[in-house]
Formats: C-alpha cells, sequence, structure tokens
C-alpha cells in the first residue's frame, strides 16, 4: 500500500475523530469534515457515559438485513477489541483510570427477571453479578457488569480533537454545503466553490451519513433514532457509584464530577418519557434535582443489519464507519483501528460490509 495517503473524513463525532487518529498515527495525510461549528454535536454530544461491550445485543434488526445473533458476535468481539484500543488512546491523551471507571449496572423489575438476564448473558459469554437491593441499583434487582467501564464521552472526545489539532490534523467546519459528486466510479467533494479530491473519503457521519450516500446514487441500511438527555446540576445526596441502566426503557442514570444525566430512550417523541421512568425508579434523587440545566435530543444511527458499516463502498475511494447506534463510545476506536488496516493494509472484513 501506498505510504501516505491523502484521507479526508466527514464528521467529528467519535467515530471521525478515532478515524483521523489512528489514521494519522499510521502516517497519513487528514482532513475532518464537519458541517457543525464544532466537534461531538451528533449523537456523541450527551450520551450516557458507558463503554459497555456487555450491551453488544443490537436494538434493531431487519430481518431482511441481518440476524440478531449473528450481528451480536460481531459486535461483541469488535467491542472487546476497541476496549484494548481505546485504553492505548486514553493513556497517550493522559484520560486514564481517573477519567474512565470500571463498572455498570442493569436493572430489573424483578429477581427472576435479573437472574434470567444473567444467565441469558452468560451463554453470549458475558459475565455478570447478580446484586440484590443494593444503595447503588437504588434498591432494584440488578446485574452488575465489572468488566463495562464510564466516563464522560465528550470530554474524551474534546481532548481527542485537541490532540489532533497540536498534531496537525486539518479541520474544517460549519461546512453545512459540502456536497458529495461521482465521475468514473470515483468520488470528489464541492465545498462552495470549490473541488475536493482525496485518495480516501470516510463518510462517518452518523444519522446523516444516508443523506450523504444518496447524494451518489447510494443507500445505506440506516435508520436515524431519536434519543434524549436531561442534564441536572449533581444534587448533594446519596448517589449511585457507577451508571445505572434500566432494562426496560434502553435508558441510564450517570452521575459525573459535575453533572447528574439521565439519558436514553429508543424513538420517543419527547424527553417527559425519560423523566417519568427515572421518577418512578429513582424518585428520592429525582426530588433533589433542581431545574434542567439542559435538554437535549439526538440522532443515533441505527444499522438495520444490527451492526456497524466499516467498509468500501462500490464507488473506489468512498468508506463508510457509522451505523453504531447505542454503541457508539464503546466501538468508535476498534472501528477506526479496524477502518485503518482496511485502507492501510488491504485487510477485508465481511462482517461490517453493506447490507443488500
Amino acid at each position: 500500500m501506498q505510504n501516505s495517503l491523502n484521507i479526508i473524513i466527514i464528521g467529528a463525532g467519535l467515530v471521525g475523530l478515532s478515524s483521523a487518529d489512528l489514521l494519522a498515527l499510521a502516517g497519513h495525510r487528514v482532513t475532518v469534515i464537519e458541517s457543525q461549528h464544532g466537534p461531538v454535536y451528533g449523537a456523541s454530544y450527551s450520551n450516557s457515559g458507558m463503554l459497555h461491550p456487555s450491551q453488544s445485543w443490537p436494538w434493531l434488526v431487519d430481518k431482511k438485513k441481518g440476524d440478531a445473533s449473528t450481528a451480536f458476535k460481531a459486535v461483541h468481539q469488535l467491542a472487546l477489541r476497541s476496549s484494548v484500543v481505546q485504553k492505548g488512546v486514553s493513556a497517550r491523551l493522559g484520560f486514564g483510570n481517573q477519567k474512565i471507571k470500571s463498572g455498570c449496572y442493569k436493572i430489573y423489575g424483578d429477581l427472576v427477571s435479573a437472574h434470567d438476564a444473567m444467565n441469558d448473558y452468560k451463554s453470549n459469554s458475558i459475565e455478570s453479578i447478580q446484586v440484590t437491593h443494593e444503595t447503588d441499583t437504588l434498591g432494584h434487582p440488578a446485574l452488575y457488569f465489572e468488566g463495562d467501564k464510564w466516563g464522560n464521552a465528550r470530554e474524551y472526545a474534546l481532548n481527542l480533537e485537541a490532540d489532533l489539532q497540536r498534531r496537525g490534523i486539518n479541520f474544517i467546519y460549519n461546512a453545512r454545503s459540502l456536497r458529495l459528486k461521482e465521475k468514473n466510479m470515483r468520488v470528489s467533494l464541492q465545498l462552495n466553490e470549490c473541488i475536493i479530491d482525496a485518495d480516501h473519503v470516510i463518510i462517518a457521519a452518523g444519522a446523516s451519513s444516508s443523506d450523504l450516500m444518496r447524494q451518489v446514487d447510494l443507500e445505506l441500511p440506516i435508520k436515524p433514532v431519536s434519543g434524549y438527555a436531561i442534564n441536572y446540576e449533581r444534587p448533594k445526596t446519596r448517589l449511585p457509584n457507577a451508571p445505572i441502566m434500566d432494562s426496560a426503557s434502553h435508558s441510564a442514570i450517570t452521575v459525573f464530577d459535575d453533572q447528574l444525566r439521565i439519558s436514553g430512550t429508543c424513538d420517543e417523541i419527547s424527553e417527559v418519557v425519560l423523566l417519568e421512568r427515572w421518577s418512578e425508579l429513582a424518585p428520592d434523587i429525582i426530588n433533589s434535582l433542581k431545574p434542567a440545566k439542559e435538554i437535549w435530543s439526538g440522532l443515533r444511527p441505527m444499522s438495520l443489519s444490527g451492526k456497524p458499516y466499516i467498509c468500501e463502498t462500490s464507488l473506489s475511494g468512498l468508506w463508510v464507519n457509522t451505523g453504531h447506534g447505542h454503541m457508539g463510545w464503546t466501538l468508535c476506536a476498534g472501528s477506526a483501528e479496524l477502518i485503518n488496516e482496511m485502507i492501510t493494509k488491504g485487510k477485508f472484513d465481511s462482517r461490517f460490509q453493506i447490507t443488500k
């Protein structure tokens, strides 16, 4: 393979920044183009902060596009690989154990449900510990995933973007006029009045990736799925020491150094459902909160195959690294390493190809 390639990455979220990081370390010339005015304003902006390989089971699978069990195995393997890569990146950034901590909980409606879930996880080689009515689970039966980790994903991403800037990576923000052009089975970019050519273009634009692909008459099987987050000043009351996931609502409560966040849901129409659910699960905490500092909503890029698309498209030099759904931070480092190997070393991984 050519030693130094000119590579453009569209999208400055966790996946795009991670891809830029490893491609630049491999010696390539990288430019990141983003429609927003800065990095990490899409699905990466206000997530639950969990690095959770345990939660690799897909939320959404179109049976014509994939199989949930097959998708789980591929995503879980990628998540474990990503954990190793991400640890190395965190060390380089000085984002170590004080910033990324161990363990996540998942609560259930009753002891039987928690026990059955533990057996299901074990059958998929995921270890958990059953916990009964502990303070850290808000009094609910729960499973504890010791191998999962958590931290402030946006803070991590901003540290990574600043490091990339120091290393001379070129960033172009506010690129709302960006358009993809196809000619002779290759792609170029038009930004304002300028045509930009590159050896490779990687679309890592989350839920917007499908729209970009359509500009060159390609389909990407992704469904944008809405999620919400409500950020509060950290209250002065007894709080859990790790994120708590709710098995019934695809949501979580996370206590960061300076704020408390409830986040998640799957395709609800407002944040009200999120607040109502956690008012049931954690009434003492919710009643102790001051008015919300921020209410945020965003679109997760849910792949219809249940696993991300990390591959070259039918247009030579046009790649995708998107469709990570609720696993964006968990998978970003491993996805970046994989696409770097594909571009730099010519490797091929059929698991993450675009399904017809």
